[in-house]
């Protein structure tokens, strides 16, 4: 089933792009996870597989699709690096203390 296969690539993607600044061991992990699912991947394609997937009527929307979405990767990871470097609780230790009177 190529769309699971496609979900695991994007949400590896994602979450190393996203969180990838500020916890640096994250970006090794899905180096290896995606590395592992690409050599399993061929393993599969030359010794499980016996259909080629495109006898099964499938072309390439869902491919370009995919593309697309991993194309916005990258604006994703400046958001989050935004927000997670500019988080003043995080480098300096002030908390913003809210007063609540009833």
């Amino acid at each position: 089933m190529i769309h699971f296969r496609y979900a695991q690539l994007i949400c590896l993607t994602y979450l190393g792009f996203a969180y990838g600044i500020v916890m640096p061991v994250i970006i090794p992990i899905v180096s290896i996870s995606l590395y592992n699912m690409y050599v399993s991947q061929r393993f599969a394609f030359a010794f499980i597989y016996k259909k080629p997937a495109f006898e099964k009527g499938f072309n390439n929307d869902l491919n370009d699709m995919v593309m697309m979405i991993l194309e916005q990767a990258p604006i994703v990871m400046i958001i989050f690096t935004y927000w997670q470097l500019g988080n003043r609780q995080m480098f300096y230790n002030e908390v913003a203390l809210k007063d609540y009177q009833s």
